[in-house]
């Protein structure tokens, strides 16, 4: 699994600054960490809270080739 870390094609962020609205583009380990986490913990709930465990077996596994 990997997430874009990339500068130019990062993902959007909307932010409130002294409350004035700004936009801006995360990128590196400060966004693709917990947008991982987050897509982690939506399928956690998904899954009516049931652990999912160490998940690295199952993100690294190489795909079936039977």
């Amino acid at each position: 699994m990997a997430a874009d870390a990339d500068a130019f094609t990062g993902l959007a962020i909307g932010y409130l600054d002294r409350g004035s609205y700004k936009d801006s583009v995360g990128n590196g380990t400060s966004q693709s960490a917990p947008l991982i986490a987050g897509l982690m913990a939506v399928h956690q709930q998904v899954h009516d809270g049931k652990a999912l465990g160490f998940a690295n077996p199952t993100l690294y596994a190489k795909p079936s080739t039977a």
